[in-house]
């Protein structure tokens, strides 16, 4: 671990080395498949079908709060040389179009910021799920109430507002009134895999047939993980999917 990793970084500086390192992974992406022999690119280009791509695995791993250099030095350590797939899955939420920037793949996936609030809350003050209006209340064990969120395009900007927080607890309020004399504990925001009309890229690409995409849920992800997670798995080992798969596709049309 680095000397300087326990200084506070500021927010714009991490931002930006997020971005560096997620363009840096998807040109590692694009390497990987220039470093294939001659003799299994030929075959791609002659056979019936393409030569599956092959990685280094350590290079195709990034975090938000994680070098790359640093996932690179410990897989040196750890002796574990040149990893290699034969199939690759790309699920980068908001930062999926930019893994694929370096196979010149335009995914038309982009960020959406979301702001959300919690209010520290007596447990048991809301038992369930409240939607109303577009927002929404979720409890957790602790007390804590979630309540999101905003709808925003400003890039992979993640600050947070004044505008936004006022919003927020004004719906808060107007849902569950009791929350006025609840403190706000946490104010954040995140980013949301925004897609032509919120439909993902479930599927292979298709100049790429051994890269496969999942991603582009928007603000459904988790609701909508297992059922996406099983059709990705059905396409990568050949099986009868659980449904049809073709409004879910990369094709060359949804990709334009």
């Amino acid at each position: 671990m680095r000397a300087d990793a326990e200084r506070p970084q500021p927010v714009e500086e991490r931002e930006a080395l997020v971005q560096v390192h997620h363009r840096r992974v998807g040109a590692a992406l694009a390497g990987a498949l220039d470093r294939q022999p001659a003799r299994r690119r030929a075959e791609a280009r002659e056979g019936p079908h393409r030569a599956p791509p092959r990685a280094r695995a350590d290079e195709l791993v990034a975090r938000d709060d994680v070098l790359v250099e640093e996932l690179v030095d410990e897989a040196e350590e750890r002796g574990a040389g040149e990893q290699l797939a034969e199939q690759l899955v790309v699920c980068g939420g908001a930062w999926a179009a930019q893994l694929l920037e370096g196979l010149n793949v335009r995914l038309p996936v982009r960020p959406v910021k979301g702001q959300m609030i919690a209010y520290q809350a007596p447990p048991g003050l809301v038992q369930r799920v409240v939607l109303k209006d577009g927002r929404y209340v979720i409890p957790r064990s602790d007390g804590l109430l979630l309540v999101g969120s905003t709808l925003e395009e400003a890039g992979f900007d993640k600050a947070t507002d004044e505008e936004a927080l006022v919003s927020l607890k004004r719906s808060a309020e107007n849902i569950i009134p009791a929350l006025a004399d609840c403190p706000v504990a946490h104010h954040w925001a995140g980013l949301r895999p925004g897609s032509p009309e919120g439909i993902p890229f479930i599927g292979a690409l298709p100049d790429f047939p051994n890269v496969f995409i999942n991603a582009g849920h928007y603000r459904n992800g988790l609701v909508l993980a297992p059922a996406s997670t099983h059709l990705l798995v059905d396409q990568l080992l050949g099986r009868k999917p659980l449904m049809d798969p073709a409004p879910y596709q990369p094709t060359a049309a949804r990709l334009a």
